[in-house]
């Protein structure tokens, strides 16, 4: 690929060097024809001349645009067939520890005795339903979208990854987390329980990364470097919940439409991980560029 961008710079500056020179003989020929009657002979004579300058600096300066764009054409084909394209690889040593500490937290139960635990609930109260009053059990959970006034028990397939992809989401995007609580408040079919689909969001993740049972281990992947970021998986967490919303509005989705919507979703987050390359930072961008995050 590197030959290809030497060779359309060089022809991009041959073509700017002959255009520069048609430009030049053209402004020669206009100012002869604007010299008046007296230099009539002498103006025809610079025409004559400065048309043949034209014509062989046209034809040259096309060509030499033909060939610049050909070398594009070449450095543009050369990237679509791939021929930087990583290889599938199995994670590094650095993703396989990020890696190690999700599976350990998938299969992690709460622990009331735990204050780390405890405290991702007084986290995820105080970002979404305000900094005081906090209470387990409370009615106010199911207004965060649990079906339970204790949302542990809802909590209980994801371990504690889940609690904590929830209470990233609701610190790091604030804005966004508190308009989807807004807006799915309420038991009908129109609305997705914002938490029990909080819970959900970490278990697609968990599938697409292959998490469980370490299976990561033998998974050749493009994506895996990004995963040694410890947030990596938190902002993949955030850009697949904000997906889902953003595919429930836009497609008028109603609770029977939720297998299909989850479908989606893991087809858009797959779809964008098999074109990361270096920072999860680029897959939000990359997300951001398709459409695919508005508010």
């Amino acid at each position: 690929m590197n030959e290809h961008v030497e060779r359309a710079k060089n022809k991009l500056k041959e073509a700017s060097e002959v255009m520069i020179d048609w430009q030049r003989a053209r402004d020669k020929g206009r100012a002869a024809a604007q010299a008046g009657t007296s230099h009539l002979k002498h103006a025809t004579a610079l025409s004559s001349e400065t048309a043949v300058k034209l014509t062989k600096g046209g034809v040259k300066g096309l060509k030499a645009v033909g060939s610049f764009m050909s070398a594009v054409g070449g450095a543009v084909k050369t990237m679509a067939v791939g021929e930087d394209k990583p290889e599938p690889v199995l994670p590094s040593p650095a993703a396989s520890l990020q890696l190690l500490r999700l599976n350990t937290d998938l299969t992690t139960k709460f622990d009331d005795a735990n204050s780390a635990h405890t405290g991702l609930l007084r986290e995820l109260w105080a970002a979404t339903l305000g900094p005081s009053g906090f209470a387990r059990p409370s009615s106010r959970w199911k207004e965060l979208g649990f079906v339970n006034e204790d949302p542990v028990k809802d909590a209980k397939g994801s371990g504690i990854l889940g609690l904590r992809g929830f209470v990233y989401f609701a610190n790091n995007y604030p804005d966004e987390c508190k308009r989807m609580a807004s807006q799915q408040r309420g038991s009908t079919d129109r609305t997705y329980p914002l938490g029990i689909v909080a819970m959900n969001i970490a278990l697609l993740l968990v599938d697409i990364l292959s998490v469980k049972r370490q299976r990561f281990q033998s998974t050749t992947a493009v994506h895996w470097k990004i995963m040694e970021d410890p947030e990596a998986f938190f902002e993949l967490y955030s850009l697949a919940f904000r997906t889902l919303d953003q595919t429930w509005r836009e497609q008028g989705a109603t609770r029977a439409d939720f297998g299909k919507i989850m479908g989606a979703t893991k087809a858009t987050v797959e779809g964008l991980l098999a074109e990361a390359r270096g920072h999860v930072s680029e897959v939000i961008q990359d997300a951001t560029g398709r459409g695919l995050l508005l508010p």
